[in-house]
């Protein structure tokens, strides 16, 4: 049975299809780029887990644990290792100038599929950092870049 987003949801809650169990529907296309999404990260997990990049890897954990220290320990821990990893991969210069996916870019780009050709295009030319808002003003906001100390407004 078809539901249009503004009839009654079929499941009996009252609501309209769409503020209920249409919230849950996901087209093909957006489980295919979501399954890319997951494959490449995964790809570049273990491209990053080579033995070349184990002292960069754990300079920048360093760097980055001392950097959010007191601002984001109360999280769970696997939460900060993600986000860490995170940014040794997208962020982190490991040959001085290029990050892990600058590198990955180079070497495996040819054996990605179209989806994740596509995303590592896209996720390399993202800017990224990890701010603290340290003040709000009525026309400027008053950033930190925890990492490199940085004050922008």
């Amino acid at each position: 049975m078809k539901s249009s987003l503004f009839q009654p949801c079929a499941c009996g809650s009252g609501k309209n299809f769409g503020d209920c169990c249409g919230k849950k529907v996901v087209t093909i296309e957006q489980l295919r780029w979501r399954t890319a999404a997951r494959e490449l990260k995964q790809k570049l997990g273990f491209f990053a887990q080579q033995p070349v990049f184990t002292e960069a890897a754990v300079w920048a954990q360093h760097l980055y644990l001392s950097g959010i220290a007191g601002s984001l320990f109360s999280l769970d821990h696997n939460f900060i290792g993600e986000r860490c990893f995170e940014w040794f991969i997208f962020d982190f210069p490991v040959t001085g100038k290029e990050t892990i996916i600058d590198l990955f870019r180079q070497m495996a780009t040819p054996g990605l599929n179209e989806r994740e050709a596509a995303l590592l295009k896209w996720w390399s030319k993202a800017p990224n950092a990890f701010y603290e808002v340290k003040a709000v003003g009525a026309r400027a906001v008053l950033v930190e870049d925890i990492l490199t100390g940085d004050l922008f407004c």
